[in-house]
Order: C-alpha cells, then sequence, then structure tokens
C-alpha cells in the first residue's frame, strides 16, 4: 500500500453536517478560541462571583433556604461611568443585589422585593431597562418599580388615577366683623369665607388676603359662583397620571345684602389625596365661574403642590389669571401594569406583552416613561407573526420581535413613527438571547438555530441591512431544543472572549443543559456541555446555565441552578450546576465547587466545596470524518500528527472512530517532548486574582509550567475502513493548533455485494 500524508489542516469549528470539508469538526467541547484565533484552547472555568473563605466549608445561616432554587433573572447595571456597578438577580421569587467594582463583588445581598412572581418556562421572566437615571423593572405579574441604585425603589406608573379632593362649600351669610367691611386702616380685609360641612360655618379670620385683587366669587351684578376641581399625580420622572374625579362647589350671594355685595371668597380644598412613592408632587385644575358662561368648561392649571404629604389648599386665584389650559383627557391614560417586555428608544419607553393582548405596541411621551397617552400605540395584530416576544434598540429604529416575524419601528418626526416589516417567516421566542455584537450585528436564537440581523437602519426602514442564519452548520443542535422552554433559554456577549454565548434547554427538559459559542475571532462555532454524571447520593450533572451577562469589564456572569446533594428536600434533591450563587467565568482551574453535605446544627447546615475537577470527557476535540476523497476506497490510518501548546508534561489522549459509527476506540496517549516557548500573552487572570485568597488564585498558569509548542504523533494503526475522525481529550490544559493524518491505500474500491432471496 502507499503511504500518503494528508496536508497540514487547521483545527476548524463545528459543522454537524454530512461530509463537510475535512477542516471542520464534528464535536468541538468547552474550548475557546485562543486569543490569537490560532487554534483551540481549554483554559478556562468558573469560580464564585462572591470570594468563598479560605477553609473549605460553607455554612448556610439558617438553612439552604433561597440558595438551592434557580436564578431566574441576572443583569449588570453600571452607573456613573462604572462607579457603580450592580448585580441584580433574582431567586426564589427574591429580587436582590450585589454590588462590585473593580473586578469584585461585595458579600453584602440587598433584598429589593420578595414574593415576586416565579416565572413558567414559556414565559421570559423579569425583564430591566434602562431609562435616564433609573432603570425599570418588571416581569408581566408584579407591579413595576423603578430601581435608582443605592437600596432605592420606587413605584412605576399608577394602577389608578387620583381621587378627587374635597371642595367645602363656601357659606356667604358668614363675616368676621363689620369693622373689616372697610378694610380698616390696612386696606386687608379678612375674606368673608366660610366653608361648611352639614351647615356649620367656621371662622379663619387668621387667613387674610387682598380682597382687591385675590379672591373667588361673582362679579357686580351676578349671584352665583360654580367651580370644579380635578388633580394629577406627578412623579419622580416627570409623568403626570390620568385626571381624578372632578368635584363642584357652588354658592349664591345676595346683591341685597350689604355685607355680601361686591365681596370675594376663598375655597378649602381637603383631603387632596396623596399618592403612592413615586409621587413627589400634585396638580390642581379648576374651572372658570361657569356661571359666567356656560360654554366655558374648560380647566386651567391652578396649583402644584411639591411634595406629597401636604391633604390642603386654599384657592384664592381669580379668574383672569388662570391663563394654562389643562392637558386633554386622552394625554394620560391608566395602562395595565402587567407589562412583559420593555425599551428605552427615541426618549420614550415602549412597552408590550399584557395577558390578553400580546400585538399591542404602547409608546410614553418623550422623556416622561409613565405618562402614556390613549392614542399611543401600534397594533400590529393584523400584520400575522404571532405575539410580540421582545423589543430591541438597535441604530435608530426600534426591532419589534414577534413568534415568527420582525418588524421595524422607525422615527420620521420626533413624535411621529412608522413601522415596517423586516421578515414575515422568522421570529423569536427566546426573549434573553437577543444581543448586539459590535461591528456584527444583532445575534438572537430562533427555533432553527441563531440569526443576525445585519446592517444599519436609517428613515423608515432598513438600508443595507440583512437577516441571516449564522449556525445552519449546528442543525442537530437545534432538532433537539424543547419548543414550550424556549423563552427560558438565555445569552451574552463577552467583548473581553470575543465571544457570544447562548443555552437553551434540549431533549424535552426546562432548564438550560447545553449552549453552543460563536468565536468573532474566527467566525466558528463551539459547543459547551457537562454529560450527566453521579455526584454522591445525586445523578444526573449538567451545565445549567439559567442566566448569562457581562459586567462593564467583559467578564461573563452566569446564574446558576445549583447542585445541593442531600439532606436538602427531596424536590430539590439534585440540580444540575457545580457551584451556587452567581458565578464568573476565569482561568480557574476548576469548573464550579462541588458540594458536599457536612453537618447541620441548630438549623444551620454546612456544606465542604471543593473544584469540579476537569475530567477527560469534558473538554475535547472532535473531528470532522475525513474519507480522503473516497470513502469507497479503503485505507489504513497510520497515525495523527497535531500540532499543539501544552503547558508541562501532561498527557493528551487521542482516540478515533470509523466508519461514521459511534464506537470509540484508544489511539493512545502522547505527551510534549520538543522544548519551545510559545509566544503567547501572560495568563489570563483568575476573577480574583491578586487577591490573598489562595483558593480563588489557583488559576491556569500557575499551577502548571510555561507553555510549549510542539508537535505529537499519535500511532493509531486502524484496520480497513472508508472513513475516520479523532477525538483529542485531556484534563490537563492543552490547545491544539493543526494536525496531518499518515494513511495508505492500495487504490481498490470495496463494493458490498447484493443477492437476492431465494
Amino acid at each position: 500500500m502507499k503511504t500518503q500524508t494528508i496536508p497540514e489542516r487547521l483545527a476548524g469549528g463545528v459543522d454537524q453536517r454530512f461530509k463537510v470539508t475535512p477542516d471542520k469538526a464534528s464535536d468541538i467541547r468547552n474550548l475557546r478560541v485562543e486569543d490569537t484565533g490560532l487554534g483551540w484552547t481549554n483554559d478556562r472555568g468558573w469560580e464564585p462571583l462572591n470570594m468563598l473563605p479560605d477553609s473549605g466549608t460553607y455554612t448556610f445561616t439558617g438553612g439552604v433556604g433561597d440558595a438551592k432554587h434557580p436564578n431566574r433573572f441576572l443583569k449588570v447595571w453600571s452607573r456613573h461611568n462604572g462607579a457603580e456597578v450592580y448585580y441584580l438577580y433574582e431567586r426564589n421569587g427574591k429580587l436582590q443585589y450585589r454590588f462590585g467594582n473593580d473586578g469584585t463583588a461585595t458579600t453584602g445581598v440587598v433584598t429589593l422585593g420578595a414574593n415576586r412572581y416565579k416565572p413558567k418556562a414559556n414565559e421570559p421572566g423579569t425583564q430591566m431597562t434602562e431609562f435616564g437615571r433609573f432603570a425599570i423593572i418588571h416581569n408581566g405579574n408584579d407591579v413595576p418599580i423603578k430601581f435608582w441604585g443605592r437600596e432605592k425603589t420606587t413605584q412605576f406608573h399608577w394602577t389608578q388615577p387620583p381621587a378627587a379632593p374635597i371642595a367645602y362649600k363656601v357659606d356667604p351669610r358668614w363675616i368676621d366683623s363689620p369693622n373689616d367691611i372697610t378694610g380698616g386702616a390696612t386696606g386687608l380685609c379678612v375674606p368673608t369665607v366660610g366653608w361648611q360641612e352639614g351647615g356649620a360655618g367656621v371662622n379663619h379670620s387668621s387667613n387674610t388676603f387682598d380682597y382687591t385683587t385675590l379672591g373667588l366669587g361673582p362679579t357686580a351684578g351676578n349671584k352665583k359662583a360654580h367651580y370644579r376641581y380635578k388633580m394629577t399625580y406627578i412623579t419622580d420622572s416627570g409623568s403626570e397620571s390620568p385626571f381624578s374625579e372632578e368635584v363642584a362647589v357652588t354658592w349664591t350671594i345676595d346683591n341685597a345684602v350689604a355685607l355680601q355685595k361686591d365681596k370675594k371668597f376663598c375655597v378649602f380644598l381637603g383631603e387632596i389625596q396623596t399618592g403612592p412613592n413615586n409621587v413627589v408632587a400634585r396638580r390642581i385644575y379648576r374651572t372658570k365661574n361657569v356661571e359666567l358662561d356656560a360654554n366655558d368648561e374648560s380647566f386651567h392649571f391652578l396649583k402644584q403642590i411639591n411634595d406629597n404629604v401636604t391633604t390642603s389648599h386654599w384657592d384664592l386665584i381669580p379668574d383672569a389669571t388662570l391663563l394654562t389650559t389643562a392637558p386633554s383627557e386622552n394625554s394620560s391614560v391608566i395602562l395595565p401594569s402587567s407589562f412583559k417586555l420593555s425599551a428605552s428608544w427615541n426618549g420614550s419607553l415602549w412597552i408590550a406583552g399584557w395577558d390578553g393582548d400580546n400585538t399591542t405596541l404602547r409608546y410614553s411621551d418623550r422623556y416622561k416613561p409613565e405618562q402614556f397617552s390613549r392614542f399611543r400605540f401600534f397594533d400590529v395584530g393584523s400584520r400575522g407573526g404571532g405575539a410580540i416576544t421582545a423589543l430591541v434598540p438597535y441604530y435608530n429604529s426600534l426591532i419589534v420581535f414577534r413568534e415568527h416575524s420582525i418588524e421595524v419601528v422607525s422615527a420620521i418626526a420626533d413624535d411621529e413613527y412608522t413601522i415596517g416589516t423586516i421578515s414575515g417567516q422568522v421570529g423569536t421566542t427566546a426573549t434573553n438571547t437577543i444581543k448586539e455584537i459590535s461591528g456584527v450585528g444583532l445575534f438572537f436564537l430562533a427555533m432553527d438555530g441563531v440569526y443576525a440581523l445585519t446592517g444599519g437602519q436609517s428613515g423608515a426602514g432598513l438600508v443595507e441591512s440583512g437577516l441571516k442564519p449564522v449556525s445552519g452548520n449546528l442543525h442537530k443542535e437545534w432538532k433537539r431544543m424543547t419548543e414550550g422552554a424556549l423563552p427560558r433559554a438565555t445569552a451574552c456577549y463577552s467583548s473581553r472572549e470575543k465571544e457570544y454565548w447562548v443555552h437553551y434547554p434540549v431533549d424535552g427538559q426546562t432548564e438550560n443543559s447545553r449552549g453552543a459559542v460563536f468565536h468573532t475571532l474566527t467566525g466558528t462555532w463551539s459547543l459547551r456541555n457537562l454529560p450527566p454524571q453521579t455526584i454522591g447520593n445525586s445523578t444526573g450533572h449538567n451545565m445549567w446555565f439559567t442566566n448569562l451577562e457581562t459586567n462593564p469589564e467583559g467578564w461573563i456572569i452566569i446564574g446558576t441552578y445549583p447542585n445541593f446533594p442531600q439532606p436538602v428536600p427531596a424536590d430539590n434533591a439534585f440540580k444540575g450546576f457545580p457551584g451556587f450563587d452567581l458565578q464568573v467565568w476565569s482561568a480557574y482551574d476548576g469548573w464550579g465547587d462541588d458540594l458536599t453535605y457536612v453537618s447541620t446544627s441548630q438549623g444551620n447546615v454546612t456544606y465542604s466545596y471543593a473544584p469540579h475537577a476537569r475530567d477527560e470527557f469534558e473538554t475535547r476535540y472532535i473531528s470532522a470524518w475525513d474519507d480522503m476523497g473516497d470513502d469507497s476506497v479503503k485505507k489504513r490510518i497510520h497515525s495523527v500528527e497535531i500540532d499543539m501548546v501544552t503547558f508541562g508534561y501532561n498527557d493528551i489522549t487521542l482516540d478515533y472512530q470509523s466508519d461514521y459509527t459511534f464506537v470509540e476506540t484508544a489511539g493512545g496517549t502522547a505527551s510534549p517532548m520538543i522544548i519551545e516557548k510559545y509566544l503567547t500573552p501572560a495568563s489570563e487572570p483568575a476573577w480574583y486574582d491578586g487577591n490573598t485568597d489562595v483558593k480563588n488564585q489557583a488559576k491556569w498558569g500557575d499551577k502548571w509550567s510555561g507553555s510549549q509548542i510542539c508537535r505529537l504523533r499519535f500511532d493509531v494503526h486502524t484496520g480497513n475502513i472508508g472513513a475516520f475522525r479523532f477525538i483529542l481529550k485531556g484534563s490537563n490544559k492543552f490547545q491544539i493548533i493543526s494536525y496531518q493524518i499518515e494513511y495508505s491505500t492500495s487504490g481498490q474500491k470495496v463494493i458490498t455485494r447484493r443477492g437476492g432471496s431465494g
């Protein structure tokens, strides 16, 4: 047989299609593209965001409690150019945050809300939108809140308009004293005013005013006075609520009574309602004397009470000074507070997703995020495409994702918009997977894979933009996804790692047990998962990343569904993630921390923790099937030579498969023999790099000797086969760059003989 060697092939990314070019890979599991884009390496793990004690044990005071529950919301919010960084998360219906800057997160946890709604698998869960100085947090069920940082929250919007104040009845019969009729020496007069409940006049002679310029009531010759009042709330966002109901006050004077003639009066408003904690002021509106012009019942601005405490007001303002007309009744309306989706764009807050109304898109007044006009909305229901599932600002447009379509809203004037269609065939229910990758596009997960919306937008629609699939080579992966739980899928983009991560539920599961990673350096894909294992008395072990986020430095933050072995309650006896609480993707030398039950004392539960081992099956590179040009020609594979970087004299294992079967045959183990320095950047830091904490300093690069580039030869010696692929794996750190395969063939084709029956 003639011996041949294939040309050197760079180790490419995953392509699950049948018979692809051999520079692709069938599977790349838990590796990343090396920083220069040269090959694949397994130098990442995850460690706690909050530093654990050095002792190796952790005690949960009062029991495991919330820690055993899955994280259902994760957001990193940076304020004041990074001076404040909040790690917000939600677990077991409790909304909390950790505060941390400069690569740390404090141990202190602040609770912003408890007993909150726990989303189902088919719901996107809690969302957060930054608007100016605050962030709006909502989930479609609980009353939304505005988070201002530093533990401060206020209610968002209103659940009902304010109640009308009480306008006490004016009693024109009452006067203070005859001497006040002429004004006395000062020219001031105590108002001829009494207000009554049940007819009893009350003397408030200390409230004096200049009756020549102030006061209400009929002009000379008119006997009747009729005024109406209503009020609104003003919130800490500058928004104005809908009006209260009207309240009226009337009185009549007798021109024949000298003490009443030409007198002015004041109206006392009492029981002015205070509002929820987002209210900072109340506005009072009033008509002019309706008795003078029955055709003019318009309201005018009267007074703004700049607090949420005062409950009474004296109205002395004459009609002639009411110059500002009140807003329309349609300028602010009550909306159901249970919206699921939001976005801040073009100065307005855009919201959608109500129970029973999932195709209406509403937007607030500009710079007034809680004030919604009756007529500021789009109803996309007539356009087809299903329910609205996400709202995402992108360039100078707002992208409206729906179940089966994508719309785009564009501004044609400051407060005038048009809506058009980007796609009538592609949409998403994976709300939390939509992420912008700078210079690449807007990535999102649909039922048939990841798509990218590329280009910019201008005017009434898309300009040089397009929608294209970017993950068709992972078609086997997408066929496994659990469609009904896709709203739980999560994604992030890290500029630090130059990776887009997306994790999703598969095989009927409702938790995110698998992941795919797009590497922007090379435009290739790899996969992330942990196969089932047995840990203690719990079976099953998955990479359950319930939420993904990045902080301002580009570190990937991970929300978890942790694994707590017994004796936690049986319904939570096993969940799939090594480690608990929030985690950080870093150069940590373990894949999270395995927990082992130690003891329970006075209700406090203690677990020990240790880095989860990097078992051989956890990191692997599986080449594409290679038939050397013709799988009908039988050949023998003699060796696989791999250019790689290793770190110390670490064993690297190679197995192989043949003829499109999945039976693995041992191909051997090799160690580097040629010592050459490989010029790479310094070791990546762990999350707590430089800290005195010993545990968190155990990182890749500290544990091993210097990196070295070498060529490893694996002698495999197969029998006659048609196609071949190898599996490179190891628990030690390695980097695969390229490879060659040596084989021989007689050039003879083998045709399977088929015979008939009988």
